[in-house]
């Protein structure tokens, strides 16, 4: 069994992402918010890691036993955030999740 990450998973695209893979047989971890809303994933047999793009250094822990990552997370201009969170979130947030895969040997990120 392959075991995948996939992170924003409680938002639409990502919610689905987690649903198709499972019914593939992937034993699936969602990056989540702490904060953040479950009603699209209530119910979905995955594993929650908690975390934020914007604010944590290090996703070492998350990587831990990963085969492959799909990186959906992103912050949107409909939001209504400052443009530096943007920054953070889209840009710093994905070069720390590449160097935490790339650290923990993940196979594919996409």
């Amino acid at each position: 069994m392959l075991n995948a990450l996939v992170t924003g998973a409680n938002g639409f695209t990502a919610s689905y992402v987690c649903r198709q893979l499972i019914e593939k047989g992937y034993k699936v971890r969602g990056l989540i918010r702490k904060d953040c809303d479950l009603k699209l994933i209530n119910g979905v047999p995955i594993d929650f890691y908690y975390g934020d793009l914007a604010r944590d250094s290090d996703f070492s822990e998350a990587m831990k036993g990963i085969d492959v990552v799909y990186h959906i997370a992103a912050a949107y201009r409909t939001e209504n955030v400052p443009r530096k969170y943007f920054w953070d979130v889209n840009v710093e947030g994905t070069r720390k999740l590449l160097e935490a895969a790339k650290k923990a040997g993940v196979s594919h990120f996409s």
